[in-house]
């Protein structure tokens, strides 16, 4: 995919990227849960938001990385229509100049 589709690509990567940054933030909450000792005293009211963050993590990663993949294979697909409708083409004129 040379040219075509800049800004396509562009949102793909940045969907990507901010898939990325979303699991880094949701361990980087987890750790701070674990961590932090003021607001969650035990162990039974950090779990609640430990299982929230992680469920987070999983579902918030897939669904961004996932549009991201999906805008990938939107412009395969487009390439490949496009590719496919020049060699029909071709494939039409040399019939028109065989019949």
């Amino acid at each position: 995919m040379s040219g075509r589709f800049f800004a396509l690509r562009l949102l793909s990567a940045a969907f990507k990227l901010l898939a990325i940054v979303n699991l880094i933030a949701m361990i980087g909450a987890i750790v701070i849960i674990l961590i932090d000792a003021t607001d969650f005293p035990t162990i039974d009211s950090k779990l609640p938001v430990i299982g929230g963050a992680a469920v987070a993590a999983i579902i918030g990663t897939v669904l961004l990385f996932g549009i991201g993949q999906l805008l990938d294979v939107l412009m395969a697909i487009e390439m490949n229509t496009r590719a496919m409708t020049k060699i029909l083409q071709r494939t039409g004129k040399l019939m028109d100049e065989r019949l």
